[in-house]
């Protein structure tokens, strides 16, 4: 019986830390402070460690199906654009990246 209980404990236990909470991460609060582009369709986080974040730009679509959405230099561009801003939020929310070592990746789809 006292096995049982410690097994069902230790599930609730585990089932109450793996809930997500309802406060945004400094992070989400970054990226959702950026203005989208009018040829942008989200920024998604696809990645978000104490020091490493990994971001995902996806454009709209033209609907041509081979067609480039758009050109790597404007993809470029893009990406350091919205890394340049989530670093920006960062240190107005009073974190220090370069001190706290944080790496930000973004890519476009």
């Amino acid at each position: 019986m006292l096995r049982r209980a410690l097994i069902l404990l230790t599930l609730l236990t585990v089932h109450a830390v793996a809930q997500p909470t309802s406060e945004p991460t400094p992070m989400a609060q970054a990226v959702a402070a950026i203005k989208l582009n009018p040829n942008w369709q989200r920024i998604e986080i696809t990645e978000e460690r104490p020091t490493s974040y990994r971001l995902q730009l996806c454009h709209k679509a033209l609907g041509q199906r081979h067609s480039p959405v758009v050109s790597r230099a404007e993809a470029t561009a893009n990406t350091k654009e919205i890394a340049g801003a989530v670093l920006d939020e960062l240190k107005k929310e009073e974190k220090d990246p370069a001190k706290d070592w944080n790496k930000v990746s973004v890519w476009a789809q």
